[in-house]
């Protein structure tokens, strides 16, 4: 049997989910291969892997290619603590000023855009031309932060405000924010559900025992990121990793508010690997 290659977003928050398979539970027909959020949406787009973690907001251009996994996420209600705008000026000064976005994200950025329009702010967005900000500061008036960086680079001198988009969205719509979701290739799955049944099975079982294994994975975190313990065990509880009828709610009101300040064409429809247990 030819592996499955499952995608694997490179940041430590997503520890919990693919804390069994690390912990012996990964069987040798799956194949992971980590990356950044934006490196996944583009090797899923091109099919590269088969299943993986996606960035919510892509899933506006690719929703009739993929199927969602149920029960997998990662999101917050309330701070996300790892998806941060740095700024010079107060947000409301930011219109026409220079926004960095980020461009290892999918869902950060639209996220941005939207809580800005709604604010009624139209920066000029630029792209960095490498991950890190230090390059872009010198001319930027705010940029996006995200993944381990938000948590552990101080922000560059001059930069004074920062702002936690989880929690912004979380005060202005009262639910929750899911980042990211995992999917499947919708070929795939026509040509081989039950291989796709049992890599869900073992993502949730993975899921499953990083869940009871927070303080664990938090302790291996910490040195690795350079803060304390107490600070990545908060980080951890901080998230959501399932994605109940409240996730949907939100993301499915993230859609329509994108689409109101047209920030996408169509609202995308959402649909569902249907698991045997589940049907």
């Amino acid at each position: 049997m030819k592996p499955l290659q499952l995608g694997q977003i490179s940041y430590l928050n997503v520890a919990p989910i693919y804390y069994g398979m690390r912990d012996g539970q990964l069987p040798a027909w799956i194949h992971l291969q980590p990356g950044t959020p934006a490196q996944l949406n583009r090797w899923m787009a091109a099919k590269r892997l088969d299943a993986g973690p996606v960035s919510t907001g892509v899933l506006t251009r690719h929703a009739n290619e993929w199927k969602l996994l149920p029960d997998l996420s990662i999101g917050c209600s309330g701070k996300v603590l790892s998806v941060l705008l740095i700024s010079r000026h107060p947000m409301h000064a930011l219109h026409q000023k220079k926004v960095f976005l980020s461009n290892e994200s999918g869902t950060a950025n639209l996220l941005l855009k939207l809580l800005l329009s709604k604010q009624k702010v139209t920066p000029f967005y630029h792209m960095p031309p490498s991950s890190g900000p230090g390059p872009i500061t010198p001319n930027a008036d705010a940029f996006l932060i995200i993944g381990d960086k938000a948590l552990t680079e101080q922000p560059p001198e001059g930069f004074e405000q920062a702002w936690d988009l989880g929690e912004i969205w979380w005060q202005t719509t009262g639910l929750p924010f899911t980042f990211a979701v995992w999917v499947v290739q919708s070929d795939l799955l026509e040509k081989d559900p039950l291989s796709v049944q049992q890599l869900w099975q073992t993502l949730v079982a993975s899921k499953e025992s990083g869940l009871t294994a927070l303080d664990t994975i938090a302790n291996h975190a910490a040195p690795q990121l350079g803060i304390t313990r107490n600070a990545a065990r908060n980080y951890y509880r901080q998230l959501h990793y399932d994605l109940d009828s409240s996730k949907l709610e939100g993301i499915q009101t993230f859609f329509k508010q994108l689409h109101r300040f047209h920030l996408i064409r169509t609202i995308p429809r959402i649909r569902f690997f249907k698991p045997c247990c589940l049907q």
